[in-house]
């Protein structure tokens, strides 16, 4: 099964390509339909916590799951919608600090699955080139 995170902002692409949409927010929009997967949602007091101490209270609801567990619900979940993969849906832009980021880590270290983001590709700052001295 092919596991990506993603953004609310991506929804409509998510589904042209077949993907199945699952937030794993504390609350998603109104308007999501689609299915949620709370085992992985940050707790409410989390929120306004720096990334450090976020991190640190997020990696106690990992460690109260098992990756294997999780695995298998959002494989089954993916099968019964009929898509060819799942994306794990949370608020924020790619560049910025996400809890999904962390469920990717954690499937990587657990499982040894990549999870990456989708429809991603990273901004790189072109180097500037040296300027030709032609005297």
């Amino acid at each position: 099964m092919e596991i990506y995170t993603s953004y609310f902002g991506k929804l409509k692409r998510l589904q042209e390509s077949n993907i199945l949409p699952v937030s794993i927010t504390v609350i998603p929009p109104r308007w999501f339909g689609g299915r949620t997967y709370v085992e992985l949602a940050p707790r409410r007091g989390m929120l306004g916590l720096s990334s450090d101490e976020y991190r640190k209270e997020f990696s106690k609801i990992l460690r109260m799951n098992s990756p294997m567990k999780v695995y298998k619900d959002l494989e089954i979940m993916m099968r019964n919608d009929k898509k060819v993969a799942i994306a794990l849906l949370c608020y924020e832009s790619p560049e910025k600090f996400c809890h999904r980021h962390l469920v990717a880590e954690w499937f990587m270290e657990k499982l040894g699955i990549e999870v990456r983001e989708f429809d991603y590709v990273p901004k790189i700052e072109a180097p500037v080139p040296e300027q030709l001295n032609l005297f």
